[in-house]
């Protein structure tokens, strides 16, 4: 009922649910100063972030997921990443993929409804989360995978890393900043965020972001299991890859490089936390020196003729970056259960099974 309410349309379905209706409902109309101009070119900016910026993106937010007391405890305690790296990395790549396509977020389009697929997901974790927890718990600590806590991923997701890009030298208008703070407004209110919990500004969203991490809780127990998961899953992608007479010098360097972008974005604390070496390696040690070049050429790019229409042309086919993950994950996931492809249903679950996490 729901994909086809999703895929077709609430009016296809006889008589539904009130909740189904609640959700369309909260789906049909977002906020009015949230337009599907600057969503569209928010997403053309979201596709122009360089290498460097994706990458740092990434290291945020698996910082949070995995260092963070509140997201680690969550994730940890489901133990899918843990126990299902492989399907959940790919269903990751799926939501990121076709994030900036042109029409992708339009109501009947695949990444609106991935959105609303993950905004299922949240919902039966958050179920599933109390029950095990208890109302006890909840009391003291607050929901699980709150609205409050949810709202802080807009920014995480989207500003932060134009932000690492204009500290590694990449000149970005303000405009940009305000129109990407907007495409991402508009995922939260699509994966369930209220209004008055979603940034309206740039400058909402740095003041909501430098919050968030100020008052983020101490790492779970979860911690150690997995950041071990997250280097596996990188290991995993390497070892997909096979370069000719060289490939062992060619993946050390990488690792080695990663780990001095680390250092160099995470400071010396959490670059030893996460790559459990005291600093970086003499190749590692370049990482700034690669990152600051490769923003100049991007700044070289901008200043060419036709700018915009080249960063809206890459973005026929989705994120770049994304999509090389998503290719990897995919032939992983076939060569595991037969190539099942993204699904989004792991949490679905009869009423019974509810409280039992896995």
């Amino acid at each position: 009922m729901f994909e086809q309410a999703l895929d077709n349309g609430l009016e296809t379905i006889d008589d539904p649910p009130q909740e189904l209706i609640a959700l369309f409902d909260h789906l049909d109309n977002p906020p009015c100063w949230i337009t599907e101009e600057r969503v569209d070119r928010g997403a053309v900016v979201a596709n122009s972030v360089t290498p460097a910026g994706k990458a740092s993106l990434i290291f945020l937010n698996t910082l949070v997921t995995v260092q963070s007391g509140s997201v680690g405890g969550a994730v940890g305690t489901m133990g899918r990443m843990q126990r299902d790296m492989i399907s959940r990395s790919l269903e990751t790549a799926e939501f990121w993929l076709h994030l900036p396509a042109p029409g992708a977020l339009d109501r009947f389009g695949i990444a609106f409804k991935n959105a609303v697929r993950v905004r299922l997901m949240h919902a039966q974790a958050r179920v599933m989360l109390r029950k095990k927890w208890g109302e006890e718990w909840v009391a003291e600590n607050g929901v699980p995978i709150s609205n409050a806590e949810m709202s802080g991923g807009i920014p995480s997701f989207g500003v932060a890393n134009l932000m690492y890009d204009i500290n590694y030298g990449r000149r970005y208008d303000y405009r940009d900043l305000e129109d990407l703070n907007i495409f991402w407004s508009y995922i939260g209110h699509i994966m369930g965020i209220r209004e008055a919990m979603i940034p309206r500004t740039f400058g909402e969203a740095v003041e909501l972001l430098d919050y968030g991490y100020a008052v983020m809780e101490p790492p779970s127990e979860f911690s150690e299991a997995l950041n071990d998961v997250s280097e596996m899953m990188l290991n995993t992608l390497m070892d997909k890859v096979q370069v000719p007479l060289v490939d062992a010098q060619v993946k050390s360097a990488i690792h080695q490089t990663l780990h001095g972008l680390y250092f160099f974005i995470g400071g010396t604390f959490l670059g030893k936390r996460i790559t459990g070496t005291p600093e970086p390696t003499r190749v590692g040690r370049l990482a700034p020196k690669l990152i600051t070049a490769q923003a100049r050429l991007a700044n070289l790019d901008r200043r060419i003729p036709g700018y915009w229409k080249r960063p809206d042309k890459r973005r026929a086919n989705g994120d770049t970056y994304s999509a090389v993950m998503h290719d990897a994950f995919t032939k992983l996931a076939a060569e595991q259960d037969g190539g099942r492809g993204p699904a989004f249903t792991h949490h679905d679950k009869p009423v019974e099974s509810l409280g039992k996490v896995g």
